[in-house]
């Protein structure tokens, strides 16, 4: 599991559609294989957490869209890159922690960002 995450895959593949990018034009983008992004659109296979920030970058929507962790697509462009990095640096903490703690947290998130959806 480490270096991996869990994306949306329907999310992925509807960005895709809406920039009129084919999965051969996104793939190369972000450095993969056609092969590759449609697993991922298929939700086939978890990418490395770089093929994730290569397709915030390119979808031009926020890490936590693509993964499911919110409904939220864009940041405000100032924030935009500060958010990222942030993201990024957790992201590499998480990965150092064994594949229980690593769930136990994402479910925790999961639960975080459901209970703001419901409050808002």
């Amino acid at each position: 599991m480490k270096g991996r995450m869990f994306v949306n895959g329907n999310r992925v593949k509807l960005l895709r559609l809406e920039k009129k990018l084919t999965q051969e034009d996104l793939a190369k983008k972000i450095g993969v294989s056609k092969s590759a992004l449609s697993q991922i659109e298929n939700n086939k296979t978890t990418p490395s957490r770089e093929t994730v920030s290569a397709l915030s970058r390119i979808l031009e929507v926020t890490t936590d869209y693509i993964l499911g962790l919110s409904e939220y697509r864009e940041l405000d462009k100032e924030e935009s890159s500060e958010v990222r990095k942030e993201m990024d640096e957790l992201t590499n903490k998480l990965e150092k922690l064994s594949a229980e703690r690593q769930k136990f947290l994402i479910d925790m998130m999961k639960a975080i960002v459901e209970k703001g959806s419901i409050s808002n």
